[in-house]
C-alpha cells in the first residue's frame, strides 16, 4: 500500500516525466549548496514537505526525492538554461515557482521564498533570476515569517479544543480546562515553529 501511494504521488507530481527529460548526469560541475526543502510542491500541487532535496551546481539544479517516499525515484538534473523562476504570493502554492523546459502543469516545482533566495545567493551568476540576490534575512524576520505561517493553525486548534467539547460534552465538569485548550496547541505547534526557525537560520549560514 505504501509503495502504491508513493508511486501515485510521484506520478501526480510529474516526477517520471521530468526524469525522462532531465536524467541525472555525472558532469555537474562544482556544487554550491545542498538543502532540504521543508516546504515544497510539484505538479498539480502535490505537497512534498520535507521530501525533496535541492542542490545547486555549476551547470544546473539537482533535485532528489527521499528514498523513503520514492525508493525508485532517481534524481533530476535540470540545466540552468531550462529553468525559469517566478515569484508568487499566497498561502497555497505561493513562493518561488520553478518551471522546467517548455512548462506545463507537470513541469513545475514550488519552493519557499527563503530557500530560493539561499539557492540564488550560492549560485551567483548561474541563477535564472535577474539582479542581485536578496540579502540574508535577520533572525527576527525569519521568526516573523515562521510565526505568520503557524499562527492560523494555532488559532484553529485553539478554537477546536475550546468549542467542540461544548457540543460533545454537555456537562461542563467533563470538559478539559480552557487553559489546556489554549496552551496545548500553542506549546505543541510552538515547538515545531522553533525547530523550523532554527533550521532556517542554520541554512542561511551555509
Amino acid at each position: 500500500m505504501w509503495l502504491s501511494i508513493s508511486t501515485l504521488l510521484s506520478f501526480l507530481s510529474g516526477w517520471y516525466g521530468l526524469r525522462r527529460r532531465y536524467p541525472d548526469i555525472d558532469e555537474r560541475g562544482d556544487r554550491f549548496g545542498s538543502y532540504c526543502a521543508h516546504n515544497s510542491w510539484m505538479g498539480i500541487g502535490v505537497n512534498l514537505r520535507g521530501v525533496l532535496t535541492v542542490e545547486s551546481y555549476e551547470k544546473g539544479l539537482r533535485v532528489k526525492f527521499s528514498r523513503f517516499f520514492g525508493p525508485f525515484n532517481k534524481p533530476l538534473f535540470i540545466p540552468w538554461d531550462q529553468i525559469r523562476v517566478e515569484r508568487k504570493k499566497g498561502f497555497f502554492q505561493g513562493g518561488a515557482i520553478f518551471t522546467f523546459g517548455i512548462g506545463g502543469t507537470f513541469s513545475r516545482m514550488g519552493l519557499e521564498h527563503d530557500l530560493a533566495d539561499q539557492l540564488w545567493r550560492v549560485s551567483g551568476g548561474a541563477w535564472p533570476e535577474k539582479g542581485l540576490p536578496p540579502e540574508f534575512p535577520s533572525h527576527a524576520r525569519v521568526a516573523g515569517t515562521v510565526i505568520l505561517k503557524y499562527l492560523p493553525f494555532i488559532l484553529l486548534a485553539m478554537a477546536f479544543f475550546t468549542f467542540v467539547p461544548m457540543f460533545v460534552m454537555p456537562n461542563p465538569q467533563n470538559r478539559p480546562p480552557i487553559l489546556v485548550a489554549i496552551l496545548f496547541p500553542l506549546i505543541a505547534m510552538g515547538i515545531f515553529a522553533m525547530v523550523e526557525w532554527i533550521q532556517k537560520i542554520r541554512r542561511n549560514k551555509r
